[in-house]
């Protein structure tokens, strides 16, 4: 309840949470960032990886994950934002 209250997660869909679920890279910056609490319209405009879309609910995450040295990706200019942490 802590971390849907103060905005750390917001669920998988409108309706749901799914803490069943595994979690996967895209969502686990993003959760950080939020931890962080980070303004992702700081991080909007420019392509981080060439697998996450400038336009994704992920990417100014991404982009900030990258720029502060969390996150190297995966090789080859890949994130792989679907992959399980």
């Amino acid at each position: 309840m802590y971390a849907f209250q103060n905005g750390l997660f917001k669920g998988t869909r409108e309706t749901s949470f799914s803490p069943e679920e595994p979690m996967t890279r895209a969502m686990y910056v993003t959760v950080m960032g939020r931890i962080a609490e980070i303004n992702p319209d700081d991080y909007l405009g420019s392509q981080s990886f060439s697998d996450v879309p400038i336009d994704s609910w992920y990417s100014p995450y991404v982009k900030w994950a990258k720029e502060e040295g969390i996150t190297l990706g995966v090789g080859n200019g890949k994130f792989n934002p679907d992959d399980l942490v």
